[in-house]
């Protein structure tokens, strides 16, 4: 479980997706208390959908998900019905603040890529960095061998709490036309 308190990547090795967010959550949370404005920043699950920079979207869009051996990190996803009505109830809050924004399910990694309608193929994960080369696919193994290890789950206790927010809507994983579609 993830809490708010949770460091941050501010390593220089991790991928640049994780820098760009990681600087972007900084400036918003470096703007709080000094700025008449009240920023809230909200960290959301993964969600499964088309269009949302998902990484978990782009590897079940594949034909075939590899999965390195071993692991099958537990993980958590947001349908895009929550997403929206965090959103607002976020832009209609008085208060300023980090809040974690968990989905409604969690599962391992292999549950997600069985409700995707994608073939699983579990190999070593050295293997699976050296097919990811071969498909160049818009997933890249390397950049995202966190979220293929460990995976992790927000902690939502303070978007309840403060917020009023919990997920309701499970998420709905795109059928394999759809996935190719987005891809497009």
């Amino acid at each position: 479980m993830l809490g708010e308190e949770h460091p941050l990547e501010l390593s220089p090795d991790a991928p640049q997706w994780i820098r760009d967010r990681v600087e972007a959550d900084l400036l918003a949370v470096g703007r709080m208390g000094r700025s008449e404005l009240q920023v809230i920043v909200l960290r959301l699950a993964e969600c499964v959908a088309a269009g949302t920079g998902s990484r978990l979207f782009s590897y079940l869009s594949q034909p075939r998900c590899f999965r390195p051996i071993g692991f099958d990190p537990m993980i958590n996803v947001i349908s895009i019905e929550d997403v929206v009505r965090a959103l607002l109830i976020a832009s209609d809050h008085a208060g300023q603040g980090v809040f974690n924004v968990p989905g409604k399910d969690t599962m391992p990694l292999s549950i997600a890529i069985a409700r995707a309608g994608v073939i699983e193929i579990a190999l070593p994960g050295p293997l699976c960095a050296a097919i990811d080369r071969l498909q160049r696919s818009e997933f890249t193994y390397p950049l995202n061998t966190r979220l293929l290890h460990f995976g992790g789950v927000l902690d939502g206790r303070r978007a309840k709490e403060v917020l009023g927010f919990e997920p309701y809507t499970p998420a709905a994983f795109p059928t394999r036309g759809e996935a190719q579609r987005a891809q497009r």
